[in-house]
């Protein structure tokens, strides 16, 4: 995938999934974990990863993990990612990652974002955002926003 090639060349890519699901994650370390055990498993994970990519949707899942971060005041770890999608779903998407975030210190800026045509959101420390758009969502396009909001990422981590 986009998102292992760009990240695996930085370091371990970790990637959990659905225990059951068949479906490879080429270039990722893939974790499968237990549904009894796995909220604890990504916690540490969080608190140990240098970024946090989500791929954003609205499974609880994805609510829940987007929770833990506000709670350990790791946001600014994060950066989101919408998938390829038709532009009418990638607005349903963001939506719920949205609302999650919108009472944080960065709500104010994600509000001004155009949620059909963002690709990734890289947030950053103070309430900064970095957001990269695109109109046509080729692989390419998010290969490029991928590497562009993890250099921001690391950009805005060295400023501090």
């Amino acid at each position: 995938t986009v998102l292992s090639g760009v990240l695996g060349r930085m370091g371990p890519f970790v990637g959990l999934m659905n225990p059951q699901s068949k479906t490879p994650m080429i270039g990722t370390i893939r974790l499968s974990i237990p549904d009894d055990s796995w909220r604890d498993v990504i916690i540490r994970i969080m608190n140990q990863s240098l970024f946090i990519v989500a791929i954003v949707g609205r499974s609880e899942s994805l609510l829940w993990e987007i929770e833990q971060l506000k709670a350990q005041n790791l946001l600014d770890k994060v950066m989101l990612v919408a998938p390829p999608d038709e532009p009418g779903r990638a607005v349903d998407r963001w939506s719920g990652v949205m609302a999650m975030l919108e009472d944080s210190s960065w709500g104010a800026q994600l509000a001004t974002v155009d949620l059909n045509k963002v690709i990734a959101i890289s947030l950053a420390p103070g309430g900064q955002i970095h957001a990269i758009f695109s109109e046509m969502r080729r692989e390419r396009d998010y290969d490029i926003a991928t590497q562009v909001g993890l250099y921001a990422k690391v950009w805005s981590s060295r400023r501090q």
